[in-house]
């Protein structure tokens, strides 16, 4: 079966191929007729060599990297001895039809046949029309009609064909071809694979860094779709003997490119390098270093777990899109070791689960992980579902169900993630329990970071509340956006001191939070941090504890230190499927679920420290960018944003929020600052006429 991100262990039977006699094979440097051979109750072509050329690059590495004594490759050793160079291809590929390798990989042919999938898969088959994070255009073909595969796509972004050399579109023609048995599938495949192979192969000697054989990319064609689609389409006889052997070269040229560049770039990048060289040692053990490159990239890979992954089971980059991504890439070579029929070292599977873990108790009611840093909106309980069975953890199946099967997780359904400095609140593990991410840990070891240490989303069943703004874009017409919004501090829940970002630092943890820091009880939260700033003059820190009251509400008290007068803006971003106004006569603020009424209303606690302008801004561009949320890649609109400003002296000045969850109509809850020291503040808040007092430290 193909492999399509799953990190189930699969199993298929290797279906009998038998071969007519074939003769007459010319010999080194001639043409040949092409000659059909029965694949089961199909033929495919035997034309040789890539490109047809014997003597052509691909050739060259074709032989000079297989081990013509593996078991199996004698008619291709006894071809390549009498100098038939061409015939030797064409066993080659004969060889990869029958070989018993690779078997989790391989399918049997469906039953022929003449419809269509339908969908994107046709519009990349008729009309070369590519579909990434919703950035759609027609790849334009070149002179010689092969595809433009470094087309910026519609909106000039990089992103579009990298993503185009990713080759997900062979996938999808397996797929396609697989449900409805249609050899135009097939064929468009095979034009594909002669298209790229004979423009892009060989690899590049020196580190390339265009869209074609950047590190990341070569480590995805290698560990998904080229051997997917290679394996799965054996018996398709629309698969030509060139296009086999080219991609047998292609798969010994990313090994060798993958050896020597899969160490580039950051924890998540290297697991998709060392997966893709890690697979292709697994399926193509004929090739001559493929033990070597199984060794290497085995060790990598540990050594990237223990460096890369914190001992709570998070990965260091502090985004939940790039730990699923790693994880994602440590399962995938994980099973296919276990497909292999290796046994895989059991650090592997310890790590997996620990981040499996983290997947697990950082999942919002509705199935969705955490919105930050470089992310996007994922739905990830149905990964959890699956890893629950896998790993015989009932609590992850309790909490990936809402309690519907499982059993609950002992304690309060709060965690903290020490390491990572992520404290996840809940009031219950059901569908309409509060949620809250408070962000009291590092930036991340990569550029993937944003300026975000204080932030708190909240989420109160199904109902997106206060959020993060997320990523824009890399590239392109939203990477403005990014670049001068969405990795800053003023796209996020915290405070700005004059105008300023935070500090983006530290980069990694180098030990868990101080045990003083945070605490989880039975009836509350708590949690605080500090950070200080960018590019302002003189010194000034900012420490926010925040108190969830658990099933009420949550506190949250905000402290400055600083050697001058500054200009202080809080902000809080708001879902843009909400309304968000300022109720009359107060500061107290609403920020409303247009569908549900659920809300949430925004309390500035009295004290010392007033407010002395609110605003709601949505989709400003001048003179800073404000108001903006991006769900995923190459996504944004317009979001309600709640701004507060006010200027404070030299020392130390207090000020909180009171945020009280209500359905319908705003609610009439108050708090104060009773009192306050270097070390604590007291407040009183009043919700549902029920007081209450909370003594925070700092």
């Amino acid at each position: 079966m193909p492999r399509f991100w799953c990190p189930a262990v699969f199993i298929s039977l290797q279906l009998p191929v038998c071969f007519s006699t074939v003769s007459n094979l010319s010999g080194h440097g001639t043409k040949i007729q092409a000659v059909s051979i029965t694949a089961g109750s199909r033929t495919f072509t035997l034309d040789g060599c890539p490109g047809g050329d014997p003597n052509g690059a691909l050739s060259n590495v074709l032989f000079s990297s297989l081990n013509l004594s593996f078991p199996g490759l004698d008619a291709v050793k006894n071809a390549v001895n009498n100098g038939n160079i061409t015939g030797a291809c064409n066993e080659i590929a004969l060889y990869y039809a029958s070989a018993p390798t690779a078997r989790w990989l391989r399918m049997a042919a469906p039953p022929q046949g003449s419809s269509h999938a339908g969908g994107a898969v046709d519009e990349i088959m008729l009309d070369d029309k590519y579909d990434f994070y919703g950035e759609i255009g027609k790849v334009p073909r070149m002179p010689d009609g092969g595809l433009n595969w470094t087309w910026l796509g519609p909106v000039d972004d990089l992103q579009f064909p990298l993503a185009l050399n990713r080759h997900e579109a062979w996938n999808s023609f397996l797929s396609a071809w697989n449900s409805t048995g249609n050899p135009d599938y097939s064929r468009v495949f095979d034009a594909r694979v002669a298209d790229w192979t004979s423009h892009h192969l060989p690899a590049p000697q020196a580190e390339a860094h265009d869209s074609v054989w950047m590190s990341l990319e070569a480590g995805i064609r290698a560990s998904g779709s080229w051997p997917n689609s290679f394996f799965g389409f054996q018996n398709a006889i629309e698969f030509r003997a060139s296009s086999r052997c080219a991609m047998v070269a292609g798969f010994a040229e990313h090994g060798r490119y993958l050896q020597q560049y899969g160490s580039s770039g950051n924890t998540n990048f290297r697991s998709m390098q060392y997966d893709g060289l890690g697979m292709i040692s697994l399926t193509f053990p004929e090739l001559k270093n493929a033990s070597l490159w199984y060794t290497e990239a085995l060790e990598a890979t540990l050594a990237d777990m223990a460096d890369g992954v914190y001992p709570d089971g998070v990965e260091d980059e502090e985004t939940s899109g790039y730990h699923y991504v790693a994880l994602m890439n440590f399962d995938l070579f994980l099973s296919d070791i276990v497909n292999s029929g290796k046994t895989p070292d059991p650090r592997m599977a310890q790590v997996v689960e620990k981040m499996y873990n983290y997947l697990a108790y950082s999942l919002d009611p509705t199935g969705y992980s955490p919105l930050n840093s470089d992310s996007d909106t994922t739905y990830t309980a149905p990964r959890i579902l699956a890893a629950a069975s896998r790993f015989n953890r009932s609590d992850w199946l309790y909490i990936a169900s809402n309690g519907d099967n499982g059993k609950a997780p002992d304690g309060p359904p709060s965690v903290m993630f020490p390491w990572a400095g992520q404290l996840i609140s809940r009031s219950g593990w059901n569908s309409g329990a509060h949620w809250s991410w408070f962000d009291c840990g590092p930036y991340g070891s990569s550029g993937h970071g944003h300026r975000d240490k204080t932030h708190l989303s909240v989420r109160l069943g199904g109902v997106q509340i206060l959020v993060d703004s997320g990523r824009f874009a890399y590239e392109g017409v939203l990477a403005p956006y990014r670049a001068n919004y969405g990795v800053l501090s003023r796209a996020h829940n915290v405070l700005l001191l004059d105008n300023k970002s935070q500090v983006a630092a530290p980069a990694r943890a180098t030990a868990a939070l101080e045990n003083d820091t945070w605490l989880i009880s039975d009836t509350e939260d708590r949690a605080r941090a500090s950070i200080t700033f960018s590019g302002i003059q003189g010194d000034a820190t900012h420490t926010r504890s925040v108190v969830y009251a658990r099933g009420k509400f949550w506190v949250v008290v905000d402290r400055v230190v600083s050697d001058r007068p500054r200009d202080v803006e809080a902000i809080w971003h708001v879902h843009p499927n909400c309304t968000a106004f300022v109720t009359n006569a107060t500061t107290n603020a609403q920020a409303q679920h247009n569908e549900t009424g659920i809300g949430l209303t925004i309390v500035p606690v009295v004290g010392p420290v007033a407010w002395k302008t609110v605003a709601v801004i949505k989709g400003q561009t001048e003179p800073d960018i404000q108001g903006w949320y991006s769900r995923s890649y190459s996504h944004a609109t317009p979001n309600p944003t709640i701004s507060y400003r006010q200027s404070i002296t030299q020392g130390m000045s207090s000020f909180a929020w009171l945020l009280v969850p209500t359905k319908q109509t705003a609610s009439a809850a108050s708090a104060k600052i009773v009192s306050e020291n270097s070390t604590t503040v007291v407040i009183e808040t009043t919700v549902d006429q029920v007081v209450e007092t909370f003594a925070v430290s700092f």
